[in-house]
């Protein structure tokens, strides 16, 4: 399948360097209101029983991956990320951590190799960047093995819903140029995801965490709109135009920061897949469906 079809060029520029990757996770871990942090909660909903080896596909700096391994998860560890400086800054990291996990350069389209497969296949936050969903779960599908689980993590399409669309629909009149889908993760959310994955699975539960930033000051919410950056701005925007818009950002931060603080409602949730087409329980007829917890 030709590369194309596997992450437009803003993606893949945006998540070449880990700066600004590394904002938005640290804006997650230091300003959200929920008891615990997300990675914690997202490790204490998968399975372990059966579970030996386990893959991470858009793995970014490693996180997660890192969690399920010193968890007890599995006995094996695969990390894969498109961006080389990623896996680079994961595999340090693992290491420093004493952890023998192994980071690849990949992609989600990626055939298996030597015919590997995993009984958890986990892709985070990452399928509304692949512009062939569908392909990129089939994908998985070969790679999970029988009885395995694949993981799909996702937001709601209303996460940060009023506040981010007010800072993308003003850059936007100013910079039509500005990419159309700035909220990109309503192409994969929770509330269209199950029809995604249940081409490809036969049993879909969906686990929803509710959660919100708090901010106390304007500065770090502003920061984390600048994050984004490389998203939302086409590749040849000028260093100017940047200014202007990070300067709009700022401005609009403020404005919305009308009291002593200000919250912002996220909500994030986890689809538990089993049964892969062309595996024993799809060859067996069983029907999809899709319990809410």
């Amino acid at each position: 399948m030709g590369e194309e079809t596997r992450m437009s060029d803003s993606v893949k520029a945006a998540y070449e360097a880990t700066d600004d990757y590394e904002v938005r996770a640290r804006t997650h871990e230091l300003y959200s209101v929920a008891e615990g942090s997300w990675p914690e909660w997202l490790v204490a909903q998968l399975p372990r029983e059966g579970v030996r080896a386990v893959l991470d596909v858009g793995c970014g700096t490693g996180g997660i991956l890192r969690l399920i391994a010193g968890a007890g998860i599995g006995e094996r560890w695969v990390g894969v990320d498109q961006s080389e400086a990623m896996v680079q800054k994961a595999q340090v990291l693992a290491d420093e951590a004493g952890l023998t996990v192994e980071y690849r350069r990949g992609d989600i389209l990626d055939p298996p190799r030597d015919g590997e497969r995993f009984d958890l296949i986990c892709a985070c936050h990452m399928l509304f960047h692949v512009l062939d969903i569908d392909a990129a779960l089939a994908s998985c599908g070969r790679r999970l093995a029988p009885g395995g689980t694949f993981v799909a993590t996702t937001m709601s399409r209303d996460t940060m819903a009023p506040y981010d669309e007010e800072v993308w629909r003003a850059v936007r009149e100013r910079f039509p140029r500005v990419r159309p889908d700035a909220g990109a993760h309503a192409r994969f959310s929770l509330e269209n995801g199950a029809e995604f994955l249940l081409g490809h699975f036969d049993r879909i539960e969906l686990r929803v965490r509710p959660d919100a930033f708090r901010f106390l000051d304007p500065d770090p919410w502003a920061a984390y709109l600048k994050s984004c950056r490389r998203l939302v701005l086409p590749e040849d925007h000028t260093d100017e135009e940047w200014a202007e818009v990070a300067e709009m950002i700022d401005h609009i931060a403020r404005e919305q920061f009308t009291g002593d603080e200000l919250i912002v409602p996220k909500v994030a949730g986890v689809f538990l897949c089993t049964g892969a087409e062309g595996q024993e329980a799809s060859r067996h007829g069983a029907q999809g469906s899709c319990p809410t917890n």
